[in-house]
């Protein structure tokens, strides 16, 4: 083959000189090269287009004209150009016969031309590059279409591109300069890691570029071609697919067109010559930015290569906030060259916040002419270094890597211009680091797996040489073949006791003893040969003989620069005898016949061996492996794996250079070549990046995806049990699947090993999809928003919680949700078949991880409603009143369940025993007919079969069916029979004395009870049947509401209720009761007779007893309505009999909970005081009262007051805006009589329920409406004063202003205070009453402001005062009142009195009262403290003055007893003047009382005399009147019991016993 001379050549490492091919056309890609039919472009509307070309000519020559018009179809500037029109141009075209060897200097000058190739060949250098041949269609100098005047304006037009690196100087050296960190990590500039990077991303921007003068390129109109062209040679064919018999007579025939030939024919074609002139001016402007932005990457190009890149370069917009390019792209992305056009782009790296977290730091900023990436650099394997990020809309120039390698190997003179950097780039590459023997040899895999005394007898033997693109790699051998046998004398004396028949059996019987083995560094080649095109592809780290190469053809380098180390097959084969380690299987493989490279799986193998994880392995496995291994390079200071940051899972394996692991910005270790890591993310033991791996230098990696490690692990299953120790041993595992609870630890090892994990940022929309819909997932950390189909959030999922679970266990993902991540999150996720193939290793676990999987749903659906799973049962009626006994141990025995949609949940007629709670999902009963439509719907909450599990009806009257997948805990009778059966007996018996109505008829079907019903007795069968179709029954607790007045309504919609056992209330607009329904009575019936928008009124279950109805179908029922037949008017008639005596009853209730309710606590209230009863009930009539159950808010503090609250019934409590308790109000009372009187805007106080209250608001717009009635005018006056009086009161602070507490008039507080106080005048001599604490209105205080007066307590006789009050005197009204204490007003006296909790609000949230608040509770504490004891002492002196209930019969006694006293006197006296009578026999002694008891009771038979002594009876014993006191006794006082309110029962027993 001839070889076509240059200089350039010669100069690069020794290359040979060659033929290359200029490329077909476009310059693209090789596999885009094959010839095509011709497509035509032609509008069909246009006119009709002149005759083919005439038949009469040859074959041969249509062909060779149907070449040029393929060749020019494919150029940018013929798009969309009529075939037609390209033939004209053919048939018109000059046509020039290029001699065998002929210069095209020699026939003269048509460098304007454009020209084309149309048969033949030509030798083509472009530039200062090597000779190619181009062959047929080749379209060459298209530049010569331009003008010079156009050139010359764009080569004045040039700007500099600029580059910020954010905290560092513009560096001045060299992007390529080789050389270590310090210990810092610092490198080469003073840079960082960081920084560092985006010298790497942006190479040219710290390269001096020599920006040559244009001038040879525009200097006359005939030297403007940089061309020089001569016929090739006999028999030099194209390096394409041709048939070479074309080519044996030399030269070629040259197709010379120019610009006015094409505008001549272009008159025939208007339509073309118009997509002709708008293709001219794309490539006019895609010119003007080549110029303007690609110079300084192609230096000294020509125009033929600078009209290559206009054609192949894209034009994008990129809007702001878009990633131009991303960190950690890989090839063939990371090798596509971008030029920003216009606007400003940020630099962005990606750095480790923890293991868990990682984010985008800006390193730099980029504007217009900023190039990203390098050319030189293609076929490296570079990923980027950094992410760059447009900051405004950018406008880019993509020249895509294929495109730019095929204008590379199209012109490959275009290395002439950058040599100085390509040996540049060549040098920083072949940098030794270490200095080791072995580091030339570690990119080459013929050498695995030997050691470093091979390596170093192997290095003198070893030629390297850097080739440039075009270059034939030659053998660097062949003229040292002296040099080369001594070597291998040598090295053969040295081995000369090795067994030679060993050896000799192991040699490959197809390895030639003489020759060289290429071993390609860096770089591609392929091998190409004359008329068959390209044979092979040759890529790094592969190898191949020389000999075996020339059988074919040459081994050209296809990369802009390659290094190749060559070696002589004798020395290479008696080393590898001497080593045992070389393997000689390796070296087999690498010089296998014909084309079969080295590289492949059984030298990577040896490799990949090397990793201590895959020592065990099969070579089969390994092999598999090898099939996914890819090599990377990496520059120095790029980030290799980051920290916390999402990248593939993959491993690696450092072939050469050194990396540095670093933590918290921290280098704490080195790893050299050999070094693996990541096999632990690889396996899934853990599950995100530990550390950042950072280059120290240029290095180059083995990767190993995790999807094709898997993929080798499903094709031989025998290695899972190895990884699967391996992973266990290092297993830490931070968030697990909560529904593997119970499972061994293993299945979720194997879970972890095989389930894919990914990062997503925020709002990222890939989730969306139906292979996601399709997918288990796990939220490892961040937070995801569950979706439903319309795009509305439903759900947040935070770490550990899984999503679409249930397709786990074989139920789709019905509802449509999918996940869109609401911050950076990372999630695992798991297909169906990957689930399924590790649960068949554990069949026994699959019904335990299926309860597992439905009790995590049961226990998401919970959450989602916000009920605890304790509080489950409360949502049905049946277990909203039971005790917590009962519901705790029903709670337990709940069975979860799953109903697919139109899965049965309830049948018709069938007996049931359970009931099912909805916690997510829509159940539905019947079909309307007709539409098809579902009478109802049970929704998450409710329950499904209450009546049927309670024994209220033995079976369930219509099926219900689940609409969407529903999850139901399940309650069944045994379970809470057994629940009864536990608790106490007095639970058990109040619970069932609640369903003891609803058991009555529980064996009577529902048609038999409606039948019973009196409205429906009457009614036609076809009525009827209509009318009860599909009837559910419906279970109420005591309390519950049936129907709510107010609530719309809708016919064929809203529901009517037939009541079938206990009691329901019929309650008014303001709660009052209106009646009552019974067994048998309908309710709701108003939408469907009446065509009411709203209920009128609230039916509700009675308290203490469970009400069992029957739910007839809004849409059934006006069917019914609609029949006419017989039966209707009796049915109307019931129930319009029933409503009449129903509302005249309401109305005498509603009169008697106005007089005796409402009234009065409205008349509390100063401003409702003195309005005449006529006015009020006008002003309550449009209003109903709100019931408020425990610790609902009634009113809020801070919210819009705009209503005046009266408290019927119940008890609130008072709380500040903080929460703090300061007071209660109790029915009858009222509060915000403020808001009413247009003084405060926003309520200062919460007023939440204790118990249950019943409220009336009364709005103050209604309030002024009534006010505004002709009739009220003396009642808006009064109402306007009392405004007023609160107002000025306001402005003077008053009471708190009055106490001697120093507070101003002004102060905040005070005025907020004083406009809630209730002012009082108290005329002289008249009384003031204090408040108790216990009143409704809750406890107050006052303030004596002007006069003087003095306490009393209620009760004295004597009335004393107790203490004298004077102006500012602080009255606590509490305590007065316990003491029944009251003031009595000397001068006319102003009290002020304020409740306690409207003063502790305003303190509490007005900061002014801060201040003086602890001096007031002082005084307070001083002024209660001199009043208690001086009330409590004139209390006591009060109760010592009055009368004792026996006072008359103590005085009575004392009479009596004087009386005694003086007639005993009178007898002793008496007795004192007689004379002495001397003792005889005639007259005997009196006997002693003792001594006649005695005897009395002897003739009693023992007994005392049943006789008393008396008037009656003092004959007998005329001695006894003698004695004083025995005439006392005689005459006794009746006995009174004493009778006490105070006195306890004891006492008042026991003083009964001694009183008289």
């Amino acid at each position: 083959m001839a070889k076509a001379r240059s200089g350039f050549a010669g100069r690069q490492g020794g290359g040979a000189k060659r033929h290359s091919v200029l490329d077909v056309g476009s310059l693209l890609p090789v596999s885009a090269r094959a010839e095509n039919q011709i497509s035509s472009f032609a509008n069909p509307g246009a006119r009709a287009q002149p005759s083919r070309p005439s038949s009469a000519l040859s074959s041969d020559t249509q062909r060779k004209k149907d070449t040029v018009v393929q060749a020019l179809s494919k150029k940018m500037l013929f798009q969309n150009c009529s075939s037609h029109f390209l033939a004209g141009l053919a048939n018109s075209a000059q046509r020039i016969d290029l001699k065998a060897e002929q210069s095209w200097a020699d026939i003269g000058n048509k460098s304007s031309h454009l020209l084309v190739i149309e048969s033949g060949a030509a030798r083509v250098a472009v530039g200062s590059g090597v000779h190619i041949l181009a062959g047929p269609c080749t379209v060459l100098n298209q530049a010569a279409l331009l003008s010079s005047e156009y050139l010359q304006v764009m080569v004045s037009q040039d700007e500099a591109p600029e580059y910020e690196i954010f905290g560092a100087a513009y560096p001045a050296c060299s992007v390529y300069e080789a050389g270590l960190p310090d210990e810092d990590m610092i490198f080469n500039g003073n840079l960082t890691g960081d920084q560092l990077c985006f010298r790497n991303l942006c190479p040219f921007a710290f390269v001096a570029s020599r920006r040559p003068s244009l001038k040879h390129l525009a200097q006359s109109e005939y030297d403007r071609l940089p061309l020089t062209l001569q016929g090739a040679g006999k028999g030099e064919a194209p390096l394409t697919k041709c048939d070479r018999a074309d080519f044996m007579s030399g030269g070629a025939l040259v197709v010379s067109i120019d610009m006015q030939l094409i505008y001549q024919v272009g008159a025939d074609y208007p339509s073309d010559i118009t997509a002709f002139e708008a293709n001219f001016a794309d490539m006019q402007r895609r010119w003007q930015l080549v110029m303007q932005r690609c110079r300084s990457m192609f230096v000294a190009a020509p125009l033929e290569v600078l009209w290559a890149v206009a054609e192949v370069m894209e034009l994008i917009t990129v809007s702001a906030g878009t990633a131009v390019v991303r960190e950690m792209d890989s090839p063939p992305e990371s090798e596509t060259v971008i030029i920003l056009e216009s606007g400003e782009c940020v630099v962005e790296k990606h750095t480790g916040v923890n293991p868990h977290e990682a984010r985008n730091t800006p390193i730099g900023k980029l504007r217009p002419g900023a190039i990203i990436g390098d050319w030189t650099l293609i076929s490296l394997g570079l990923p980027r270094s950094a992410s760059v990020v447009a900051e405004t809309d950018v406008r880019i120039l993509k020249l895509p890597r294929d495109k730019l390698r095929g204008i590379i190997r199209s012109f490959p003179g275009l290395a002439a211009g950058v040599e100085d950097r390509l040996n540049e780039v060549t040098n920083f590459i072949r940098t030794m680091i270490s200095g080791s023997n072995s580091e030339p040899f570690l990119l080459c895999d013929m050498f695995a797996g030997c050691n470093e005394d091979f390596f170093r007898e192997l290095s003198p033997a070893v030629k390297t040489a850097t080739y440039f693109c075009g270059q034939v790699v030659r053998d660097p051998l062949e003229d040292d073949d002296g040099e080369s046998s001594s070597d291998a004398s040598e090295i053969s004396d040295r081995n000369n006791s090795k067994d030679e028949s060993e050896s000799g059996q192991e040699d490959d019987a197809t390895a030639p003893d003489s020759g060289t083995i290429h071993a390609l560094q860096f770089g591609t080649c392929v091998v190409e040969a004359p008329g068959r095109g390209i044979l092979g592809e040759f890529h790094q780290g592969q190898s191949i003989t020389h000999s075996l190469v020339q059988q074919f053809g040459d081994l050209v380098v296809s990369s802009p620069t390659a290094v190749v180390i060559s070696v002589r097959n004798r020395l290479l084969r008696e080393l590898m005898d001497k080593y045992a380690c070389g393997k000689r299987s390796g070296w087999r493989a690498s010089i296998s016949s014909k084309l079969a490279i080295s590289g492949g799986p059984s030298v990577l193998r040896m490799v990949i061996q090397q990793m201590e994880v895959f020592k065990p392995c099969a070579n089969r496995f390994v092999d598999e492996l090898c099939q996914g291994v890819t090599c990377r390079s990496y520059m120095p200071g790029q980030t290799v794996v980051v920290m916390g940051a999402e990248d593939n899972q993959q491993m690696f394996m450092l072939r050469r250079g050194q990396v540095a692991v670093e933590i918290g910005g921290k280098k704490v270790a080195v790893m050299k070549a050999g070094a693996t890591f990541g096999e632990l993310v690889m396996l899934g033991v853990t599950q995100n990046r530990t550390a950042t791996i950072r280059c120290m230098c240029f290095c180059t990696m083995l990767e190993i995806a995790r999807t094709s490690f898997w993929d080798a692990i499903e094709r031989f299953p025998a290695e899972r049990g190895h990884f699967e120790q391996l992973a266990l041993k290092n297993m830490q595992i931070k968030t697990t699947w909560p529904i593997l609870e119970g499972v061994p630890s293993r299945f979720g090892l194997l879970l972890n090993l095989q389930a894919s994990r990914r990062k997503f940022p925020e709002g990222d929309q890939s989730l969306n999809t139906e292979k996601a819909r399709e997918t288990a997932m796990l939220v490892l950390c961040g937070e995801v928003s569950l979706m439903n189909e319309t795009g509305e959030e439903i759900d947040v999922l935070t770490e550990g919680s899984c999503y679409n679970e249930q397709i786990l266990i074989g139920i789709p993902n019905y509802d449509n949700t999918y996940l869109i991540p609401k911050s950076s999150s990372e999630i695992q996720s798991v297909t169906l078949d990957v689930w399924e193939k590790i649960l068949s290793g554990f069949p026994e676990e699959r019904n335990r991880i299926r309860q597992n999987v439905i009790s995590y749903m049961i226990e998401r659906a919970q959450k989602r409603l916000g009920i605890e799973a304790d509080c489950i049962l409360r949502q049905t009626a049946l277990f909203r009143i039971a005790h917590k006994d009962i519901i705790e141990r029903v709670q337990k025995r709940l069975e979860p369940r799953v109903f697919k949609p139109g899965e049965a949940i309830a049948v018709a007629g069938q007996e049931g025993d359970a009931m099912y709670v909805l916690l997510a999902g829509v159940a539905f009963l019947g079909k309307s007919a007709g539409n098809q439509r579902a009478a109802a719907e049970f929704t998450a909450g409710m329950a499904v079969g209450e009546a049927v599990m309670v024994g209220a009806a033995r079976t369930h009257s219509c099926t219900v069916r689940a609409k969407s997948l529903c999850l139901a805990q399940t309650c069944f009778r045994k379970d809470l029979d057994e629940a009864l059966a536990q608790v106490h007996p007095d639970i058990r018996d109040a619970f069932e004395a609640c369903l003891e109505d609803a058991r009555h008829e529980a064996n009577t079907n529902m048609q038999h009870k409606l039948r019973k019903v009196p409205a429906l007795k009457n009614c036609s069968a076809s009525f009827f049947a209509l009318a009860c179709k599909d009837a559910d029954d419906v279970l109420f607790a005591p309390g519950d509401t049936l129907l709510e007045r107010g609530a719309m309504c809708k016919a064929g919609e809203s529901p009517v209720y037939v009541i079938l056992s206990g009691v329901a209330l019929v309650e008014g607009e303001l709660g009052v009761s209106l009646g009552e329904l019974h067994a048998g009575e309908i309710t709701g019936e108003g939408a469907a007779l009446t065509r009411a928008s709203k209920r009128s009124a609230t039916v509700r279950a009675g308290r203490h007893k469970f009400v069992h109805c029957a739910r007839l179908h809004g849409f059934h029922m006006e069917k019914a309505l609609q029949i006419a037949e017989s039966g209707q008017e009796n049915f109307f008639a019931n129930l319009r009999s029933q409503r009449q005596s129903e509302s005249r009853a309401a109305m005498v209730r509603w009169a008697s909970w106005f007089e005796n309710t409402v009234i009065p606590a409205l008349r509390s209230s100063p401003l409702f005081k003195e309005w005449p009863t006529d006015l009020l009930k006008k002003l309550v009539a449009p209003f109903s009262a709100v019931h408020f159950s425990k610790n609902d808010i009634i009113v809020e503090a801070g919210a819009p007051a705009d209503s005046m609250v009266a408290i019927l019934t119940g008890t609130a409590q008072v709380e500040t805006k903080n929460g703090m308790n300061i007071g209660i109000l109790r029915g009858g009372t009222t509060f915000g009589d403020e808001v009413a009187l247009d003084i405060f805007s926003v309520r200062t106080s919460t007023v939440r329920a204790r118990d249950t209250c019943t409220v009336l608001m009364l709005p103050s717009t209604e309030i002024q409406r009534v006010l505004e009635d002709p009739s009220a005018q003396d009642t808006q006056l009064e109402v306007q004063r009392l405004r007023t009086s609160r107002v000025d009161q306001g402005s003077l602070g008053l009471p708190i202003s009055a106490l001697p507490l120093g507070v101003a008039a002004a102060d905040a507080c005070a005025r907020a205070v004083a406009m809630q106080a209730r002012r009082s005048i108290c005329p002289a001599g008249s009384s003031w009453y204090p408040m108790s604490d216990k009143s409704p209105h809750g406890p107050h205080f006052a303030v004596l402001v002007t006069g003087r007066g003095y306490l009393l307590v209620e009760g004295s006789t004597d009335a004393r005062p107790i203490m004298q009050l004077c102006a500012g005197f602080y009255v606590p009204e509490g305590l007065l009142s316990k003491h029944c204490a009251y003031v009595r007003a000397i001068t006319a006296c102003e009290f002020y009195s304020v409740r306690k909790s409207d003063f502790m609000a305003a303190v509490d949230s007005i900061a002014a009262g801060q201040s003086w608040y602890p001096s007031f509770r002082l005084h307070e504490n001083q002024i209660r403290q001199r009043m208690v004891g001086r009330l409590q002492s004139a209390n006591g002196a009060t109760l010592a003055l009055q009368p004792h209930p026996h006072s008359s019969d103590l005085f009575d006694w004392k009479e009596r007893r004087m009386a005694c006293i003086q007639l005993a006197a009178g007898f002793r006296k008496d007795m004192q003047e007689l004379p002495p009578r001397p003792m005889g026999t005639g007259r005997k002694r009196p006997k002693s009382s003792g001594s006649h008891r005695a005897r009395s009771a002897a003739g009693n038979g023992g007994s005392r005399p049943q006789t008393p002594i008396g008037p009656e009876n003092c004959a007998t014993v005329p001695a006894l009147t003698m004695y004083p006191i025995l005439h006392v006794l005689m005459n006794p006082p009746e006995k009174q019991l004493v009778r006490s309110k105070s006195m306890p029962k004891q006492m008042e027993r026991r003083a009964n016993k001694y009183c008289w």
